[in-house]
């Protein structure tokens, strides 16, 4: 089975799997289910600002209120990260 990941960014709640998921929070979809994004005021939904099927959501281009786990600045990641000069 393949699944996407995804943080929520602040500022955002999200609601997928009959879950809410807050900002900071890893979340894992699956195929067969749907994430919709709403813009977070104090700490609770304010307005949906979009709804995802599995097949729309981009980990490259994730939509607003999301952020691909695969980011490189994400500890742990597998992707190559830039040196800098010392």
């Amino acid at each position: 089975m393949t699944f996407k990941t995804f943080f929520v960014k602040p500022g955002y709640l999200i609601f997928s799997g009959e879950l809410w998921y807050a900002p900071g929070i890893l979340m894992v979809v699956e195929p067969h289910e749907r994430v919709d994004v709403f813009v977070s005021r104090n700490g609770k939904p304010a307005a949906c600002v979009g709804s995802h099927g599995y097949e729309r959501l981009d980990m490259r281009a994730p939509p607003p209120g999301l952020r691909s786990a695969r980011h490189p600045l994400t500890a742990g990641t597998d992707e190559p990260r830039q040196r800098t000069a010392a």
